[in-house]
């Protein structure tokens, strides 16, 4: 089942310089402000909600480091925050199609 049918365009060709990868830590009853946070910042292009020592790895588009800045002190009001810069992104792929899946040749 197709879920959506996008066009990929460079983060840098719409100005953004910078990529970072958030680990956060939220307690109890701010969970449910991690949505607010995301629904305001939509330079958070993707959020994953995991296990281990983090609650969330986010992924986010910044222009500059002030950018960034203002995008983490938000998120810095949920929960905990460990941000790394990202020098490269060596893999981004779309989703293997499996072999003899029905309706792929």
């Amino acid at each position: 089942m197709i879920v959506n049918h996008t066009a990929q365009v460079s983060p840098a060709a719409l100005g953004y310089t910078l990529r970072a990868v958030v680990r956060m830590k939220v307690h109890g009853a701010l969970y449910d402000q991690v949505s607010e946070v995301l629904a305001r910042q939509p330079q958070i292009v993707r959020c994953l909600r995991i296990t281990g020592e983090s609650c969330y790895n986010l992924e986010i588009l910044a222009t500059d480091m002030a950018d960034l800045e203002r995008i983490t002190t938000d998120l810095a009001r949920v929960g905990s925050i460990t941000t790394d810069l990202v020098y490269e992104v060596v893999v981004d792929r779309p989703i293997p199609t499996p072999a003899g899946h029905p309706g792929f040749a």
